[in-house]
């Protein structure tokens, strides 16, 4: 998730990297949030620190007033929580900013090709696309992936999924083994926060 700071301290720069992007994203709603968010903060603090102040004097005659902020410190946690929820889903849904060297372009096309490698057979067929060869040997299923989560997923089967767990296992051991990382296998549950 971006930093509001950064969005804060560069909106316009973040605007037009968004629009890079080809995603409409109102960055003046999300700073108008961030705003009001900051606004209730400082403003609920200023009611802690003054029931603060009246608990230190211990002066009965407060009590009603002491009660009274309370309610309104109420009031300001539930409208901070409303207002900080709106603007971390606003914030959690905008793409990553690219890197100035990128090309900007609507598809793959616009890419510039930095290395090619080795030679490139030319076949007396046209090749088929890994996603072609998946479907056609049944190691590849779109559309059971499309029903159970929605588009641009998709379920390996068989060999397919060996060889995929099989090259899993062999960057662990390669990193753990070689590089002296840790595995960690972490809860697969966290909480919201």
């Amino acid at each position: 998730m971006h930093s509001i700071k950064d969005i804060r301290q560069n909106s316009d720069q973040f605007e037009k990297d968004l629009k890079n992007r080809f995603t409409n994203i109102d960055i003046k709603k999300i700073l108008l949030l961030d705003e009001k968010n900051r606004k209730l903060i400082q403003e609920k603090e200023k009611l802690e620190k003054e029931k603060k102040d009246i608990s230190k004097t211990k002066d009965p005659s407060l009590f009603e007033k002491s009660k009274k902020i309370t309610e309104e410190i109420s009031k300001y946690n539930k409208t901070h929580l409303l207002v900080n929820k709106e603007l971390n889903i606003l914030l959690s849904s905008l793409p990553n900013v690219a890197l100035n060297d990128v090309p900007v372009g609507a598809n793959e096309t616009f890419n510039k090709e930095i290395l090619k490698s080795g030679k490139i057979p030319n076949f007396s067929f046209k090749p088929k696309s890994h996603d072609m060869l998946g479907e056609k040997l049944n190691m590849l299923d779109f559309d059971l992936a499309s029903r159970t989560t929605g588009s641009r997923f998709v379920f390996i089967k068989d060999s397919l999924a060996k060889l995929e767990r099989s090259i899993s296992n062999f960057m662990l051991d390669t990193h753990t083994k070689m590089n002296g990382y840790k595995e960690i296998s972490p809860p697969l549950m966290a909480s919201e926060n």
